[in-house]
């Protein structure tokens, strides 16, 4: 593995294109987790399905799934400078091992996740029944919400909740 002479390698269309791409694809999956397992966001824990898989257990996965689909991209991310380097066992090492680490949690949280494994508001949600017709909010964690000093971040989970209850109130009938 040695690296090439020149710096030609650095203009290679997996570098230019590539990594920038991966790049906005990781955020734009990764922020969103980070978001939902933060807490903030946590209408999705009730929101109405969207797909059949949906419909058909009471809970849902969604941010699981996103992280790790983000992590899986940011794991195949070093294939594109090991691709324009020319150095092919570590490229196929990537894709061979460090890939499906993200790649096997993503392909469980898609049909199941441990509560356990979630995030303290998760696990309080999935204890009082964890389904489309129990508030992922308390009664606590809205009244801390509302004392948040004026911000972005106050407004996003006020919405959040209302959107929250509202969602509760189409599962109710």
């Amino acid at each position: 593995m040695k690296i090439p002479s020149s710096m030609s390698w650095l203009l290679d269309e997996a570098i230019l294109v590539g990594i920038p791409l991966m790049t906005m694809v990781v955020a734009a999956l990764l922020y969103p987790a980070y978001l939902a397992l933060r807490g903030d966001w946590r209408s999705w824990t009730v929101a109405p399905p969207t797909n059949n898989l949906q419909w058909r257990r009471p809970t849902t996965y969604f941010p699981f799934s996103l992280l790790f689909a983000g992590l899986a991209v940011l794991t195949a991310m070093p294939s594109l400078v090991f691709e324009a380097l020319h150095w092919e066992s570590a490229r196929t090492f990537v894709w061979a091992v460090p890939f499906w680490i993200p790649m096997a949690l993503l392909m469980l949280s898609i049909v199941w996740w441990p509560p356990f494994l979630g995030p303290p508001w998760y696990r309080r949600w999935r204890a009082a029944g964890g389904t489309r017709d129990v508030l992922p909010w308390t009664a606590a964690e809205i009244a801390a919400a509302a004392a948040l000093p004026e911000s972005r971040r106050k407004a996003r989970i006020l919405r959040n909740i209302e959107a929250s209850k509202a969602f509760v109130q189409h599962a109710l009938g």
